[in-house]
């Protein structure tokens, strides 16, 4: 079974402080774009695979005086793909906020504009729904628009190894667009050993047996009253990976936590291209979440 010791931790940890915001800076007026348009079934370890919840996110966005890193977070994306292969990353999510809101990264021109992009419908092999715009809440005064999602009590069905598209009309700043992408074959169906403070938490789960070549993404969370903090991990998916014990040197006794889960999301994905935002991309997200159950 694979690990990550606590020098490979480490120098994950390092090698996000060294670049830091400010190196990927981009302190000019340059209008920069970002779409994200998500689809994901969830399946919690235990119930029947057709409870699996759907949901349906779509994100265009138009941005200038931030750098690349600040505007996902401040948009509450997870980042992944920024750990090398097989490493983790301990991130407290408000910290993670506060910084990409912090008064020396916004700047007087700092703007994130959530772009119309008009009707969008997800098309599956047997149903459809639209994924419906909504006005995004104004909790900070540089980031206004619309931002889409699905419905979950019309959910589209899942067909394993099956092809869903999203298709665009265009509205009044995104132009038409569609793009496809073919679902993973299967859930990773998640088994999670008993976290034994001071040592790494095993993982197992079941291999594709068609893989994407996409990794797996891992993510053990937990919340108490003195934060929520999560571990993300960008591994093989080669059925089994330990996560470091050092990841869990914050985790609070076992009588204070709220909930302790560990997600593991099999992926698919496909380029996108929307007119008057750019480029992006599609995912198909297959998770499997149990519960973490820790020791006294």
């Amino acid at each position: 079974m694979r690990r990550i010791g606590p020098i490979a931790l480490a120098f994950v940890f390092a090698a996000i402080g060294c670049t830091g915001r400010d190196g990927a800076r981009d302190a000019g007026d340059t209008a920069r774009g970002l779409v994200r348009v998500e689809l994901s079934y969830t399946h919690v370890s235990g119930a029947p695979s057709a409870m699996a919840r759907f949901d349906a996110q779509a994100r265009f966005v138009r941005y200038r005086a931030f750098d690349s890193a600040s505007v996902p977070t401040i948009l509450g994306f997870a980042d992944f793909d920024g750990l090398p292969l097989d490493s983790c990353k301990v991130t407290d999510g408000t910290v993670e906020l506060d910084e990409a809101l912090a008064a020396d990264t916004v700047a007087p021109t700092a703007e994130v504009s959530l772009l119309d992009a008009g009707r969008l419908e997800l098309r599956g092999p047997i149903d459809r729904a639209a994924i419906s715009p909504r006005h995004y809440p104004e909790l900070v005064p540089f980031v206004s628009g619309v931002v889409y999602g699905g419905d979950e009590t019309s959910p589209v069905a899942l067909q394993l190894g099956q092809v869903y598209q999203v298709w665009g009309e265009g509205g009044a700043e995104v132009g038409p667009f569609a793009s496809a992408v073919t679902a993973p074959r299967s859930f990773p169906t998640l088994a999670v050993d008993v976290l034994h403070r001071g040592s790494d938490l095993d993982l197992r789960w079941a291999t594709d047996s068609t893989p994407t070549g996409e990794p797996l993404l891992v993510e053990a969370k937990w919340s108490s009253r003195a934060g929520t903090r999560t571990v993300r991990c960008r591994v093989r998916d080669d059925g089994a990976f330990s996560l470091p014990h050092d990841a869990f040197a914050e985790l609070p006794a076992t009588s204070l936590l709220s909930s302790a889960t560990v997600t593991a999301t099999r992926l698919a994905r496909s380029p996108l291209f929307a007119p008057g935002a750019g480029k992006g991309e599609l995912t198909l997200a297959l998770k499997d979440v149990a519960a973490l159950q820790v020791t006294p």
